[in-house]
């Protein structure tokens, strides 16, 4: 049976920090890969965190089936890797309030290009898919209660 060493049992003073990625990858990678199921998949602890950081830093964003094989072992996928950093941990995704500008922007996007949120993320900076898609549907969500109110009003 194959078990995963606690995050810093395989780290050996004195390496560098890319070492200790490249120990630790090595440490968890077990002797027949495609026969264990693909362990701790869903859940993300700080040292993955770190671990994906200083990949990204390293290596730059990218080849993310390969970071995934080769320093995560069978912890996690390429999509996973890719859509921590996206979604979760890039520094420079905006993550504030919206102004009125980019609502109106997303509104009228959407109207030309329908609910294609990656290419609508073109015409924002730092504003990931998901963002705009949530965003729009919290904008329908607005308007639509805004019409309901205006409704009953007019009713009476």
């Amino acid at each position: 049976n194959f078990s995963v060493p606690p995050d810093d049992s395989v780290f050996e003073a004195g390496n560098s920090k890319l070492q200790n990625v490249q120990t630790k990858s090595t440490a968890l990678q077990p002797p027949i890969v495609h026969e264990i199921r693909r362990l701790n998949t869903s859940t993300w602890s700080s040292a993955d965190d770190e671990l994906l950081l200083l990949l990204i830093s390293e290596f730059g964003p990218g080849s993310w089936h390969s970071l995934a094989e080769e320093y995560f072992g069978m912890r996690k996928t390429g999509p996973q890797l890719r859509s921590r950093y996206v979604d979760v941990l890039n520094p420079n995704r905006i993550r504030g309030h919206w102004t009125e500008e980019e609502d109106k922007r997303l509104i009228q996007l959407q109207q030309d290009y329908g609910n294609r949120w990656t290419h609508l993320q073109q015409h924002f900076v730092n504003r990931v898919a998901n963002d705009l898609k949530n965003r729009f549907r919290y904008l329908q969500k607005k308007k639509q209660a805004s019409n309901s109110e205006s409704n009953k009003t007019s009713d009476t």
